[in-house]
């Protein structure tokens, strides 16, 4: 297959490193202490369940697994909280010709509709479980967090993304043309507490940022 044809059929998780995606989209990546907590406090029993499951081997015996076993539960538990609509093994599809295509683990934005299985823009959220390749989910995430941006049309309103091998988690934000991975991930198991206290922010965050695109979103179609 040539160059040409490759890149045509180029999809999210064809990317191998986040250095080829804002190369190819002309975006700066840099290391820095960015993320915040927001205190959060998760039922006893679903934290019990949790703390089960990281001792648990099956729960790691492959990136499904650990998508559905450990991560889903935590992050939903903190979305639900901030009203914010959680979709897992989603399709999101920006633009095929650019490589923005693909299933995604898990993308948070609000409803199309009340009661309904489908979102909408703005997009404000987005993560991927990977076994120990934390390289290749930012690869990943990263091309995810352009399409988003690019779908919201507004570079000025961050995107926040994350990666999990469900006991690490690594978090990250755009905006503009900079991403910016915090260069200190959290073991889950060690620290629940402050993994749940930094995705609270975080999402805390991604729901004003909902509200602000989707209030500039209805002025623009008002003017």
């Amino acid at each position: 297959m040539s160059d040409e044809n490759k890149e045509k059929f180029k999809t999210y998780s064809s990317y191998e490193d986040i250095n080829e995606v804002c190369f190819k989209f002309e975006y700066i990546c840099e290391f820095d202490t960015f993320i915040q907590e927001k205190e959060y406090k998760m039922a006893e029993n679903i934290e019990a369940n949790i703390r089960d499951d990281f001792a648990n081997m099956k729960s790691f015996i492959n990136e499904i697994a650990i998508c559905e076993t450990i991560i889903r539960p935590i992050v939903s538990d903190v979305a639900r909280a901030n009203n914010l609509p959680l979709f897992s093994h989603a399709k999101f599809e920006y633009d095929k010709s650019l490589g923005l295509t693909g299933t995604l683990d898990y993308l948070l934005a609000p409803l199309l509709a009340k009661g309904s299985s489908l979102f909408t823009n703005p997009v404000v959220c987005l993560g991927e479980a990977k076994r120990d390749d934390f390289i290749k989910g930012w690869a990943q995430v990263s091309a995810e967090m352009i399409a988003a941006q690019k779908l919201n049309g507004n570079e000025d309103v961050p995107i926040y993304g994350l990666v999990s091998t469900g006991i690490m988690w690594q978090f990250g934000c755009l905006k503009n043309k900079n991403f910016t991975i915090d260069t200190n991930p959290i073991s889950a198991p060690r620290q629940l507490d402050k993994v749940l206290n930094v995705l609270n922010w975080m999402f805390c965050e991604a729901r004003k940022n909902a509200d602000t695109l989707a209030k500039l979103k209805n002025n623009n179609k008002t003017a």
